[in-house]
């Protein structure tokens, strides 16, 4: 064989072999994801030449490749909506004449080897091209022929059209012990994907080191090879993000719900035995102490319908037009009440459920009945269980709810009971009005009646409740429950209360602020709580802006609490960054903060480790179902929050045995409670936090300011650690090191900045700090700053006035004050 014979030979063959590989690649992505609907994209910048032709229109690509105008930029579109609206190639180093984008340069389409495979030549000094290959969800792009050997490193650069409120976020659980969230449009260094709420479908951006920044426009993310080699990446689109997990998902709509509401509630203190005069005063409390923070609604919880007031064990879902004697006005005089003190009424009803039994009586047709034709199919949430397939009930609802809010004045309603009527429509559905109908699909046509019926008014807010993540009401309500009572009638507040809002998290927290808001349930903070128990709780809703409702007697709770829950006020725009659920609690929380004037993080460090009273969890289940046993064998009864309180706490428990044990009475089976006894109570934790494996620049120095303790924790680079003893949380900030003076920290709000800063600017010629802050009503406010070696020689501001001012080494703490809300403006002058 010739010289030339066998050159050409081995040729065919590595071109084969590089061939088969990049094929291989593609083929390993995970296949049997569905199509994505089509949905209009924005125009991009440049507009759009006819697409490239694909080379086997018999087998047509997912993909599509196109080019901009001006031939510099690639245009990547998939099933028909585009994700990419410009691909192109930059040099970090080197000549940056081989960019593909560069003046004089261009792109020009040549012929693709394949079904779903493109070549595009780089037209400059030294031709290469950009080539890319399609299989399914994923698209592979790598340059060939790049110049290799020099100075020159290139990074592969694409602008994503994520829709309007795209989210920088990751898809599953890496198991790093990090449960991020974001607000204002911030980015991890842990994210891969830019996820699209209203397409449903995330951009999954995969290489050897991708970065992702706002651009003009968008999201951009650049690939590039830290060995300097030509970069590849992969985009892989993965459709259903949220819908293969909820059949009913659909995007909340934030121009018409902007806000996470704020408000006060009446069962987690007063539960069923709630009067007229308990809502007043509270209302009245509640407007003076937390109105100016934000805070809008009161609601009425259960315990005011007639035929169902909950008391001595009835059900709390009654008549649903009719009130009970312990509100002798009525519920429009109360809700004029309500009104008239600058506050939104709130109402609790039993969406489903009646306990009237002359409105069954009157109405038989109207409600479920069993094989023996019984109607008594409820219970805690009423009697009865409506069918709500029955046009006639259905209507009556309409004119209910329209009634409610129209002529008693309520601008909110909370549904409970949803979990429980839809599931007890679906094993009585043969007997339903409807039964050509399944269960959610009836659900979900009743539901969306009442919603159009709450509709006459604009701006009224549905919070449904299932008790406990009602899915099946997505798309209709604005928010849901996603974790179960974190007190019970008769229970004190303890921790068991956080690890109920804990399971809400990480059973739904993910769907909060894109499909609804969460409800992680109230939150309470009174004693016996603890001081750091409390700060727990508020923290947990503080960093993760969930619905915030208030579940404290306000007209008793120390001031001490009432300043706490302030901090969170209002509830900051907050999204979660970690678009799956959760198996475990996670000991580090990072909020990534994004402003125009600035990004940082706050950190959340908790222990979730159980306190020395505290029950292990998983003995609380097997205690609860032998205190009720005891309880059948006794012929005693424990109320639902009795129980609670028992079956979680050790000393509750041990108290219970010794009951027992002195007991004349011990019938056979009797048992006595598990009560665990420690050689050595849990102690401490050391929680560490890493910055790199936190989604932080591992090159940046950061300034850490702990906020409870309103603490300087100093410049920090790479790692910081701290020891917290159960039931105890550590919330920091995490500013980059500027290398000037700069705020590191506030005393109003959580979000040491997110909230409460509207505006910061260093000017290094006049070498002053402004700062723009939004100050409450005679509620003094401090910053801190840190002066980076310099000495602050002047401060003023204006329309509020500095009540303090305190050097300490290399933090300023100024705290100001006015006397009505408003935003000032304080500056700073060092030297």
């Amino acid at each position: 064989m010739s010289w030339l014979r066998r050159f050409l030979v081995l040729t065919f063959i590595l071109a084969f072999g590089v061939l088969a590989g990049a094929r291989l690649l593609v083929q390993a992505v995970p296949q049997g994801l569905q199509r994505a609907g089509r949905h209009a994209a924005p125009a991009p910048a440049t507009a759009r030449t006819a697409p490239v032709p694909h080379p086997n229109p018999a087998a047509p690509s997912l993909w599509s490749a196109s080019l901009s105008r001006d031939r510099r930029t690639i245009i990547l579109a998939y099933d028909g909506a585009v994700w990419i609206t410009g691909l192109e190639v930059q040099i970090l180093a080197g000549n940056p004449s081989f960019g593909s984008a560069v003046p004089r340069a261009g792109l020009v389409p040549e012929s693709s080897p394949g079904p779903g495979q493109w070549v595009f030549k780089v037209a400059g000094p030294e031709p290469y091209q950009i080539v890319l290959n399609s299989e399914g969800p994923a698209l592979e792009v790598s340059l060939a022929g790049f110049p290799a050997g020099g100075e020159a490193q290139a990074a592969i650069v694409a602008a994503v059209d994520g829709g309007t409120d795209p989210i920088q976020a990751r898809l599953s659980d890496p198991g790093d012990g990090i449960q991020q969230m974001e607000s204002g449009g911030a980015a991890s260094t842990l994210n891969d994907c830019i996820y699209d709420r209203f397409r449903d479908q995330a951009l999954q951006v995969l290489g050897r080191r991708a970065s992702f920044r706002h651009g003009v426009r968008g999201w951009l993310v650049t690939v590039s090879d830290p060995l300097g080699n030509a970069p590849h990446c992969r985009f892989r689109v993965v459709s259903h993000v949220f819908g293969h997990r909820l059949p009913f998902f659909a995007p909340l709509d934030k121009k018409k719900w902007p806000e996470v509401p704020v408000g006060w509630i009446s069962w987690y203190d007063y539960f069923s035995h709630v009067t007229e005069k308990d809502i007043v005063q509270n209302a009245e409390a509640i407007a003076s102490y937390y109105k100016p923070f934000g805070l809008k609604y009161c609601l009425v919880d259960a315990g005011w319908q007639a035929e169902g007031d909950g008391e001595k064990g009835s059900p709390i879902g009654g008549d649903w037009n009719a009130w009970n004697n312990k509100f002798p006005h009525g519920m429009k005089w109360l809700a004029d009440q309500i009104h008239a003190r600058g506050l939104y009424a709130g109402l609790w009803l039993s969406v489903f459920g009646n306990a009237d039994e002359q409105f069954y009586e009157f109405h038989p047709d109207w409600f479920l009945h069993d094989a023996s034709g019984s109607g008594k199919l409820g219970t805690w949430f009423g009697t009865y269980v409506a069918d709500f397939s029955n046009p006639a009930l259905k209507k009556y609802l309409y004119d209910t709810y329209r009634d409610h809010e129209l002529n008693w004045g309520y601008d909110y309603f909370k549904l409970d009971g949803e979990n429980d009527t839809r599931d007890i429509w679906a094993e009585n559905r043969v007997r339903a009005f409807d039964p050509t109908l399944d269960a959610n699909t009836a659900f979900r046509q009743a539901l969306s009646v009442i919603r159009q019926a709450m509709d006459s008014k604009p701006g009224v807010f549905f919070s449904a409740c299932g008790p406990e993540y009602p899915t099946e009401a997505m798309g209709i309500a604005q928010s849901g429950r996603l974790a179960g009572d974190v007190v019970g009638d008769g229970e004190p507040p303890s921790f068991r209360g956080v690890r109920e809002a804990l399971a809400g998290i990480r059973r739904g927290y993910y769907t909060h602020d894109i499909a609804w808001y969460g409800d992680p349930d109230a939150l309470v903070v009174r004693p016996p709580l603890t001081l750091q128990e409390a700060r727990t709780w508020t923290s947990i809703l503080g960093l993760t802006g969930q619905m915030l409702m208030l579940g404290d007697d306000e007209t008793k709770l120390p001031a001490d609490r009432r300043d706490m829950v302030r901090k969170i006020m209002p509830v900051a725009d907050i999204t979660p960054m970690d678009l799956f659920p959760f198996k475990t609690d996670r000991p580090v929380w990072m909020l990534h903060i994004r402003r125009p004037f600035g990004s940082w993080a706050v950190a959340g460090l908790f222990n979730w480790g159980e306190g020395p009273d505290e029950m292990p969890a998983e003995m609380q289940s097997g205690a609860a179902r032998i205190l009720n046993r005891d309880d059948q064998l006794l012929e005693t009864s424990h109320e639902y929050g009795e129980q609670l309180a028992i079956s979680s706490s050790l000393e509750n428990a041990e108290k219970q045995n010794q009951k027992l044990a002195t007991s004349s009475t011990k019938p056979p089976g009797l048992q006595l409670l598990p009560v665990p006894s420690y050689l050595n109570p849990p102690g401490p934790r050391k929680i560490v936090l890493n910055f790199a494996k936190a989604g932080l620049d591992p090159g940046r120095d950061y300034l850490l300011f702990d906020f409870w303790n309103q603490k300087f924790l100093g410049k920090v680079s790479g790692e910081y650690s701290v020891e917290l003893p159960p039931h105890d949380c550590q919330v920091i900030s995490l500013r980059p090191d500027d290398g000037h003076p700069q705020l590191i920290g506030t005393d109003r709000h959580i979000t040491m900045g997110g909230v409460e800063i509207a505006g910061e600017v260093w000017d290094a010629a006049k070498k002053e700090l402004r700062i723009r802050v939004s100050l409450v009503q005679n509620y003094p406010t401090t910053l801190t700053i840190y002066t980076a070696g310099v000495h602050l020689v002047k401060q003023r501001v204006e329309d509020a006035r500095i009540t303090a001012l305190a050097r300490e080494r290399d933090i300023v703490r100024a705290t100001l004050i006015r006397p009505n809300n408003g935003e000032v403006e304080a500056v700073f002058t060092f030297e």
